[in-house]
């Protein structure tokens, strides 16, 4: 399940991704691997995006890292990241990012083209 939250101007917005899967729309996200919610900010060629994995992932009433891994339409690199987001793999129109989630804090990042 996915639920698309816009801004008023329509561009903008945030994710609620119930599953993990392919992502449809006219933004960078293709797909994720984990649900998660993720948030999508154009600026000029870039976006700003933030990411955080709202299950706290307690095991024995502990919280563990949790890593969630994106792909992204077209080639990105990361500036500015605040967190772990780490891009895995640029290839053709593909990119994979990665990001270490834990206690539901929110990691941000801005993805610039590449080359």
């Amino acid at each position: 399940m996915i639920r698309v939250l816009r801004s008023k101007g329509g561009s903008d917005g945030g994710l609620l991704l119930a599953k993990a899967g392919e992502v449809q729309g006219g933004h960078p996200l293709a797909a994720v691997d984990h649900p998660c919610l993720v948030m999508l900010e154009s600026d000029g060629d870039g976006y700003h995006l933030s990411l955080c994995d709202p299950d706290v992932n307690l095991v024995e009433g502990v919280s563990q890292p949790r890593q969630i891994t994106l792909s992204l339409r077209g080639a990105w690199r990361v500036e500015g990241a605040e967190g772990s987001p780490e891009v895995l793999e640029t290839a053709g129109q593909r990119t994979l990012m990665r990001f270490t989630c834990h206690q539901g804090k929110s990691i941000s990042a801005t993805l610039v083209p590449a080359g």
